[in-house]
């Protein structure tokens, strides 16, 4: 499975923290973290995967691979800017995003199947213990 992680290039302590966590806990589960490369939530986020083992992919802006942070195993430039962030949903089976201090969830729709699952966590609360098994509230997801 393949679990696209979005969120701030500037990220708070707490974001980053949580992003490493989410990153750790999807690999140890055996999911592949797909993000957009850079700094901030998606840093974070390969690099708790890279500590658990895992696999990630950097959907880069530009052409040049070497803007990927450190914790990429396989950068994918598409000179794209902002617009690459629809390669990165579109490729993952779950999109987890950080919005306006939140995190948000929500399944992909795939060509395999039309259901859409979504869910809501105030970042502050979230924790890899309760994640996903924790029932969440119901906010809608925004993509």
């Amino acid at each position: 499975m393949m679990v696209a992680v979005c969120g701030p290039n500037e990220a708070t302590l707490e974001e980053a923290e949580l992003a490493e966590a989410v990153g750790e806990a999807l690999a140890r589960r055996g999911c592949a973290v797909i993000c957009g490369g850079r700094d901030g939530v998606m840093a974070a986020a390969c690099r708790g995967a890279k500590r658990a083992g895992g696999v990630t992919i950097g959907v880069l802006p530009g052409y040049d691979r070497r803007a990927a942070n450190p914790w990429v195993d396989y950068a994918i430039c598409t000179g794209m800017g902002e617009a690459r962030n629809a390669i990165v949903v579109a490729s993952a089976d779950v999109v987890i995003a950080w919005v306006a201090g939140s995190v948000h969830y929500r399944r992909s729709r795939s060509r395999s199947s039309s259901a859409s699952a979504s869910s809501h966590w105030e970042a502050g609360h979230s924790r890899t213990s309760d994640w996903p098994a924790r029932k969440p509230n119901n906010s809608t997801a925004r993509r």
